[in-house]
């Protein structure tokens, strides 16, 4: 597999560490409650790891978050407590995957990508988890 979309999966940040297996995974799609410090952490073990694309970061403009920029000129939205650990785990990822893209792309990526998470056409929130989990505790 090269491209997974875990776009509004209820995958913590810390999830994405189950990912490991994934060797030949290139790109990743993810939503803003994904963006994480240890999530970015986790996929510096993705070796292959060639673009992630963070979707729905959607903010009220009055409210008090900081931003980060992403490569596509987008802004990622982020608790201002979180923003010195972000950038950290960010620039490691950065450093450990020379010329990785991490961007908004996600719409593009949907159009294209290899797989979407087997759940998606799921009507209920509990079968929706539930198989989530059950799927990414077999990857």
């Amino acid at each position: 597999m090269k491209s997974l979309n875990l776009n509004g999966t209820s995958v913590s940040g810390a999830g994405l560490a189950k990912l490991a297996p994934l060797e030949s995974l290139e790109e990743l799609a993810i939503d803003d409650d994904m963006a994480r410090a240890a999530g970015f952490e986790a996929l510096i073990t993705l070796k292959r790891l060639r673009a992630l694309h963070i979707a729905d970061f959607e903010f009220d403009e009055t409210d008090d978050s900081a931003s980060l920029a992403l490569d596509d000129g987008h802004e990622l939205r982020v608790s201002p407590s979180d923003v010195d650990g972000l950038r950290r785990a960010l620039a490691a990822l950065r450093r450990s995957h020379s010329g990785i893209v991490i961007d908004a792309g996600y719409d593009a990526f949907q159009e294209n990508g290899d797989l979407e998470p087997p759940w998606s056409s799921f009507d209920h929130d509990r079968d929706l988890h539930s198989f989530a989990r059950r799927w990414l505790s077999e990857l």
